[in-house]
C-alpha cells in the first residue's frame, strides 16, 4: 500500500524558473497596434526601433510617410508617430 497523499510534503520551486527573460514588444504607428513582436526585457529604444523596421507590417504603415518621433516604453510599447 502507498503512502496518502495527505502524508506527502509540497512539492519545491526554483525560482530561476520564474524569472521572465522576454516579453511582447507592441508596435504601434501613430497610436493604432500594428503588430507584436518578441524581445529582450533589456531592449534599447534604438534596438526596439530596428525591430519594428524590420516588420513588413510596419514597413508597409511607413512607406511614404516621414517619422516625426518615437516614443518607447520600457517593456511594454514602441509608438512610432508619422507625418505625410
Amino acid at each position: 500500500m502507498q503512502d496518502s497523499i495527505f502524508n506527502s510534503t509540497w512539492p519545491k520551486f526554483d525560482k530561476k524558473y520564474l524569472q521572465v527573460e522576454t516579453f511582447e514588444l507592441v508596435i504601434q504607428v501613430n497610436g493604432k497596434v500594428r503588430a507584436k513582436v518578441p524581445a529582450s526585457l533589456k531592449v534599447t529604444k534604438e534596438a526596439a526601433v530596428e525591430l519594428a523596421l524590420a516588420e513588413p507590417a510596419i514597413q508597409a504603415h511607413l512607406k511614404g510617410k516621414k517619422r516625426l518621433k518615437e516614443i518607447y516604453i520600457p517593456g511594454k510599447l514602441l509608438n512610432i508617430v508619422v507625418g505625410e
